[in-house]
């Protein structure tokens, strides 16, 4: 039910699922959601001298970076489409009552997917300084700059920006259009990490373009498990366990960090007209069926996990 915002509204594998043993490149406990049997880190993330992790809920995620933050599609307070009365969800590990500003670590650079209110949630963006570094869609800038922003940078697929001094390289790719045929492909991202040469891609739908993603090569790739179909007009919201493993596959990528929805609770009217499936072990099948390689990491919010790669798993 996390992806009802993708609708158009005019307008050899293995998952982590264990509470104690850690896998290879994770220096933290990845649990699976459902069980929560490891402890998680609760408030802000503390700085860390290597690159990490840490996922917020539904498209909500972060890495650190030589001590700089990187927030992805930042949400923390209910998330709604129209009122409550259309379409409301709720964290688990958050509330209404959460100040973006303590539950989250003060981001250096935002990065913003797409325009709809589950990837740009405005009653979070509003908590942070209005001089913040962004790098958004056309649509998505447009609105933060009427929100006060005054430090945008919107780019479209194809398009490359360097941010934090260098640190770190943004490549938007082409994703899936949520509006008539001739508006923009929404945003994907591949983002490298320049010190370590880590490349994370990201396009919440796991629906690029065709030909988007020829010649690039990720390490890390973050995806959601569950394939979400707007019922009505069988219109497909999200491609699930489909769309993560061919993207793992096409951009050779040794590790998969879940989107993981089963904790948000949702309500109203559009709730019923979107239907979900999918699991981890879904995921691991696939990936098995497909006959790659990759580590599959279902994580805990909130719990900093490394990025870290074997060297010779590393982007050469």
């Amino acid at each position: 039910m996390a992806f009802v915002g993708s609708l158009y509204v005019p307008r050899n594998a293995s998952v982590t699922n264990r509470s104690s043993r850690s896998i290879k490149g994770c220096r933290g406990p990845v649990v699976n959601l459902a069980d929560g049997s490891s402890s998680a880190v609760t408030g802000v993330p503390q700085s860390r001298s290597e690159p990490s992790y840490t996922y917020y809920e539904g498209n909500s995620w972060g890495v650190q970076v030589e001590g700089k933050t990187v927030l992805v599609d930042p949400i923390v307070t209910d998330l709604q489409f129209g009122n409550t009365t259309i379409y409301n969800q709720k964290k688990r590990f958050f509330s209404n009552e959460d100040d973006p500003r303590e539950v989250l670590p003060t981001p250096d650079l935002i990065l913003i997917s797409q325009s709809l209110p589950d990837h740009l949630h405005l009653p979070t963006m509003r908590a942070f300084d209005r001089t913040t570094r962004i790098v958004s869609t056309a649509t998505a800038a447009e609105m933060l700059e009427d929100e006060g922003f005054s430090n945008v940078k919107a780019i479209k697929f194809g398009e490359r920006t360097t941010e934090l001094q260098g640190e770190v390289e943004v490549l938007a790719t082409a994703g899936p259009i949520l509006g008539p045929p001739w508006q923009l492909p929404e945003n994907g991202y591949l983002t490298t990490l320049k010190k370590s040469g880590i490349k994370i891609f990201y396009e919440p739908h796991s629906q690029p373009q065709p030909g988007a993603l020829d010649g690039l090569h990720a390490d890390v790739i973050v995806a959601a498990y569950d394939r979400s179909v707007f019922t009505p007009i069988n219109y497909l919201l999200v491609a699930g366990k489909e769309g993560a493993v061919e993207g793992a596959k096409q951009l050779k990528a040794k590790k998969l960090f879940l989107i993981n929805n089963e904790s948000l609770s949702s309500t109203g009217l559009l709730k019923s007209f979107v239907k979900a499936t999918g699991s981890p072990k879904d995921v691991e099948t696939a990936a098995k069926t497909a006959g790659i390689e990759l580590e599959i990491i279902n994580p805990k919010p909130k719990a900093a996990q490394s990025l870290e790669l074997e060297d010779t798993a590393k982007t050469a």
